[in-house]
């Protein structure tokens, strides 16, 4: 399942479906699989879980804090996700700018 879709389902506030299809689709060295994982186990209160993806994302992305919302914006095509995959890892206690 591609990437697109499965913000898509985040999108419609399907956080379980989300996760479940990040499961399936893991690409490790790309930002999206630990950014889109993250942001599901954030919304969904699998904080260990998230946390871990979270810390993925940093080490593929060290500045991903200060620049993660331009980065989301800029790989995005829904524009009504963005706000939701940054609230997802807030909850984790990464707060994203």
């Amino acid at each position: 399942m591609c990437t697109k879709f499965r913000i898509n389902k985040g999108r419609l506030g399907n956080y379980e479906n989300s996760y479940r299809e990040s499961l399936n689709f893991m690409l490790p060295g790309l930002l999206g699989d630990p950014l889109q994982k993250g942001a599901a186990c954030g919304h969904l209160g699998r904080i260990e879980e998230g946390q871990a993806c979270v810390r993925n994302l940093l080490v593929l992305k060290p500045g991903f804090v200060q620049r993660g919302r331009i980065l989301i914006d800029k790989g995005n095509a829904f524009e009504d996700i963005v706000d939701r995959i940054i609230e997802g890892p807030g909850k984790l206690r990464m707060n994203i700018e």
